[in-house]
């Protein structure tokens, strides 16, 4: 069998090259792996390119050494990848054999839901629950609204999304856990102190029911002076 090639093979570069390849091809295996980085654990290629974790070891060792060799197959992993494919599978039958109702099939629906897709791509998704503007003049209530200090981020989140996120901010934190600390102190301290007047109650009652009638100037059945009594032992 003789190979053939175009002029544009012919010359002496292109043999150069050819010659150097099947050099190399005699003492290193032949690279399938899409991914070229070095060292591979940090690699920079996109998701669809990327070597498994669990093979880059396998990979380094094919490209130096070669000591290493495959084995049987890995029941394990093989079942793990192969239900995340059938969960993947199912969330697309799912997308796919979605059908709205017939109160969204309709125009209106559908022009709404373009101009909401066209907006998704060039603006952030805003999940805040408060939506005023400016948020430094919000009417909304108290759980709904932004702390002052995060008012300045989610402006700039909302316009020209020149800020990011930082690391934990410690101080805040713990001046945050404190502050729900306390609130939880008051709480344990009304709750018990509202037993406490519970029991002082029922207890002059069995009292009052014991020395009949009327006691040190304190009528059974009136409920403001048992008040009054309860008051004053608190």
């Amino acid at each position: 069998m003789v190979l053939w090639f175009p002029k544009t093979r012919r010359n002496k570069k292109y043999k150069l090259r050819l010659a150097e390849f099947l050099a190399k091809c005699e003492s290193k295996l032949f690279d399938v792996f899409s991914c070229k980085c070095e060292p591979i654990s940090s690699c920079s290629c996109e998701k669809s390119r990327k070597v498994p974790p669990q093979e880059q070891a396998f990979l380094e060792d094919q490209r130096t050494n070669r000591k290493m060799a495959l084995g049987p197959v890995d029941v394990k992993e093989t079942g793990r990848i192969l239900k995340l494919e059938e969960r993947k599978q199912k969330t697309t039958n799912r997308i796919t054999s979605f059908t709205f109702p017939k109160t969204r099939r309709n125009k209106k629906y559908e022009l709404r839901l373009a101009e909401f897709l066209a907006k998704c791509e060039s603006k952030l998704f805003d999940v805040f629950s408060c939506k005023c503007e400016p948020i430094s003049s919000c009417s909304c209530e108290k759980s709904r609204k932004v702390p002052p200090k995060e008012q300045a981020f989610l402006e700039d989140q909302r316009t020209n999304r020149k800020m990011a996120l930082g690391p934990v901010d410690v101080k805040e934190t713990e001046r945050i856990l404190k502050l729900e600390e306390r609130k939880q102190k008051t709480t344990n301290r009304i709750t018990s102190f509202t037993s406490v007047i519970d029991r002082e109650k029922s207890t002059l009652s069995t009292t009052l029911k014991r020395k009949g009638p009327s006691f040190d100037g304190v009528v059974k059945d009136d409920p403001s002076s048992v008040s009054s009594r309860v008051h004053y032992l608190c």
